[in-house]
């Protein structure tokens, strides 16, 4: 899991943009002490690198 907060410009785009953005959500919810919602954020931004982000709505 991502240990530390990436700036990140709001229009930013291109490869890697969205794996940065959870990387920085995990960061953010780790430094607040919600490492629940730290590891659901990592495990969601696995599917989405994996291409099987839609497997969250199936399920």
């Amino acid at each position: 899991m991502a240990e530390t907060y990436r700036f990140i410009d709001i229009n930013a785009t291109g490869e890697g943009i969205v794996a940065a953005a959870f990387a920085n959500q995990v960061a953010y919810c780790t430094a607040s002490g919600a490492v629940i919602t730290a590891r659901i954020v990592a495990a969601v931004q696995t599917l989405v690198e994996r291409g099987e982000g839609g497997a969250l709505l199936n399920a």
